[in-house]
């Protein structure tokens, strides 16, 4: 059984008075200490940051860690652009950039008519 499963069944079970011994038992105690943080967010937020958080196979505490941890490390995602023309004469622009903050919202626009083609060779 994983540590996650034993997790999961301690919480389903955690009311049950079967499942609790009356005599007390000797754990480990582990050296580093850990807080517990309560904020709020959107549900949209939240759903975004559930959603990937179960792609990185993650829970979302482990992936609001990371993802803290990298951006106190100075971590960035680094900018990325990749555009792509189809037989349709459809663009497709994917761009990706470091996280904005809350609120943030992209007004630009890709023109409907075509780019001019550039070509560098080394």
């Amino acid at each position: 059984m994983t540590e996650r499963e034993a997790a999961r069944e301690l919480h389903d079970h955690r009311g049950d008075q079967e499942e609790w011994e009356d005599t007390p038992a000797r754990v480990k105690v582990q050296p580093a200490r850990t807080e517990v943080v309560s904020f709020r967010l959107p549900s949209e937020q939240l759903d975004m940051i559930e959603g990937l958080a179960e792609q990185a196979g993650q829970s979302i505490s482990e992936f609001i860690r990371s993802a803290v941890l990298a951006y106190i490390s100075g971590e960035t995602m680094e900018p990325f652009l990749d555009v792509q023309s189809g037989a349709s004469g459809e663009l497709r622009l994917t761009m990706r950039t470091p996280i904005r903050g809350s609120g943030y919202t992209s007004n630009d626009l890709v023109p409907d008519h075509p780019f001019m083609t550039v070509s560098c060779l080394d």
